[in-house]
């Protein structure tokens, strides 16, 4: 374990106080935040989830710029929805806390605007995200992390 490169966040009523352990290891200690695995994690859940959702966005609406400038089928831009854009939020939101309904429903609408071209929907959301057995064309956002399903 490289100690140098240790960051001990402090919780609870520890949080505010300058009490460290472990002096003799050179932790570098604090109340802020500390980052482990890609993962911010922070005393406050809101900025610990905007801290951690906030780059994975902008890299998930980088993802679909790229994409859009190709004319593609429908089956081929949920092919990209599903492989390369969606993909950046499943390991995050299988750790973190379910992000509140703005950042889903922007999620989704960037989504949708990807798929229809920044378009009026041509199939109704609710016939695109079913389940089709072997030929899902399709699947739902909510379905991609268990922190998620409760907003479906």
């Amino acid at each position: 374990m490289n100690k140098d490169k240790c960051t001990v966040l402090k919780l609870g009523s520890l949080r505010n106080t300058e009490v460290n352990f472990c002096k003799d290891k050179h932790f570098n200690w604090t109340s802020n935040q500390a980052t482990t695995l890609g993962i911010i994690f922070s005393n406050n859940s809101y900025e610990m989830l905007h801290a951690n959702l906030s780059p994975k966005i902008k890299e998930f609406e980088q993802c679909l710029h790229k994409w859009s400038r190709w004319k593609l089928s429908l089956l081929r831009k949920i092919t990209v929805l599903k492989s390369f854009a969606v993909s950046k939020f499943i390991y995050p939101l299988t750790v973190l806390h379910s992000p509140d309904q703005v950042c889903i429903d922007k999620i989704k609408k960037t989504m949708f605007q990807c798929l229809w071209d920044n378009k009026p929907d041509k199939i109704s959301r609710d016939q695109i995200i079913q389940d089709y057995g072997s030929c899902n064309a399709f699947y739902n956002i909510f379905e991609m992390g268990p922190t998620l399903r409760n907003h479906a």
